[in-house]
């Protein structure tokens, strides 16, 4: 159900967006433009991880996107259209948000289209990879904790990281922030669903799949930018991968029905809103103390409340335990 190379494509997306969103948002500041741009900077360094997994002979591309590739001088119109724009962006009336979104957000919806359902996995699954029900479950909890774990690491002392670096950056972008790493995290399971669909009667629809998600995130955020502003774009790139993330899920799910852990899902989930809602109430303030106390609350806190929800097996604990010895 879980391909190796897709869930290491996956993790290594989640963390090259989060870095750069990071890294734009606290240097450049709270826009709109930075969030297209860091979308945009994350889709091709999903695209860079791709083919160097190719060359190394993980993945393949599907016939689909080798027909595709002509297509993909495309990306250049808006870019260059928008360069156009800027020398006429009077007469025009075009805001700057709106040729953003010609120059960063059509190329991400572009690249989005081709990304999705088009790399399948290059060798044949082992016994790991194509698992039991009950393996496939456990296999997708462990994907959803790394993701939580992964959100609250980031998001979190993004709040007292962006009152380390400037003090005039709105709190609003720490909300931002937590908007892009839950889409994010949420793509990054899409993602490493997709090769379970790849031989079905779903596999086929996965790029009108990725057709619909890359024209939805166009739409909203012509629609959230003007009246959000810079939190538009985030809220836009969480509607969009909730989208993707719900509807793989769900074909995943029909086409080979995996026992999934609910409760232990749940218990995940719970102790990631208790960890995110109880750090809110701390203040983001020009500290790096306050940065480790956020560190320290998801690399301590999130797992001390998932070991007192009764989460963990016996197994596990064995397990934790020879870690830590081994530590």
């Amino acid at each position: 159900m879980l391909p190796t190379p897709h869930v290491a494509l996956a993790i290594a997306q989640f963390a090259g967006a989060a870095a750069l969103s990071l890294g734009l948002l606290a240097l450049f500041g709270f826009d709109a433009r930075i969030v297209l741009v860091s979308n945009l900077g994350a889709a091709v360094l999903l695209a860079c991880a791709a083919l160097f997994a190719v060359r190394r002979g993980r993945v393949t591309l599907s016939p689909r996107l080798r027909r595709l590739f002509p297509a993909m001088g495309v990306l250049l119109v808006p870019v260059a259209f928008s360069g156009w724009s800027t020398d006429h962006a009077e007469p025009l009336r075009w805001s700057p948000q709106l040729r953003a979104i010609l120059a960063c957000g059509l190329p991400y919806a572009i690249l989005l289209a081709l990304q999705t359902g088009n790399l399948v996995p290059a060798l044949p699954p082992t016994a790991s990879e194509h698992p039991s029900r009950g393996d496939g479950g456990r296999a997708f909890t462990y994907l959803v904790l790394a993701f939580v774990f992964l959100f609250l690491l980031v998001s979190l002392p993004a709040r007292a990281l962006f009152a380390s670096f400037d003090d005039s950056v709105p709190a609003q972008a720490s909300l931002l922030v937590s908007c892009l790493t839950a889409a994010y995290a949420l793509y990054g399971i899409h993602f490493a669903l997709t090769p379970s669909l790849q031989a079905t009667r779903y596999g086929a629809a996965l790029p009108l799949l990725g057709a619909v998600a890359a024209g939805l995130n166009v739409v909203l955020n012509l629609l959230l930018i003007p009246a959000l502003g810079p939190l538009g774009s985030g809220v836009a790139t969480l509607a969009t991968f909730g989208l993707l993330a719900a509807a793989t899920l769900g074909a995943a799910q029909r086409s080979a029905p995996i026992a999934f852990e609910r409760g232990r899902i749940a218990k995940i989930c719970a102790a990631g809103a208790i960890i995110y809602l109880a750090a809110l109430r701390w203040p983001a303030t020009h500290s790096w103390p306050w940065l480790y106390a956020y560190v320290a609350a998801v690399v301590v806190g999130f797992p001390v409340v998932l070991a007192l929800s009764g989460f963990f097996r016996r197994s596990e604990h064995a397990a934790l335990r020879r870690i830590i010895a081994a530590a």
